[in-house]
């Protein structure tokens, strides 16, 4: 089988088994924001340490989205 030889749209979700795409077949920015739907990444599936400083943007973080009490006297320098 090869790729010419398969219609397009041939291949759709329900006809691929369990785990048949592993990270290794993604190419490289095949995955855009565009593609990932709202609320699909949960805290959940974020590595410990994936979010540093770095990566938020500047202004991102403001009062309202700061839960109550989640910053102490301790944490601030």
């Amino acid at each position: 089988m090869t790729n010419t030889k398969l219609g397009t749209d041939a291949v759709t979700n329900a006809k691929l088994a369990d785990n048949a795409v592993q990270t290794a077949q993604i190419a490289t920015d095949a995955i855009t924001t565009a593609k990932i739907a709202n609320d699909a990444i949960t805290a959940d599936l974020v590595a410990a340490n994936a979010i540093t400083t770095t990566k938020i943007a500047n202004d991102a973080i403001s009062t309202a989205k700061i839960s109550a009490n989640a910053i102490t006297a301790n944490e601030i320098n």
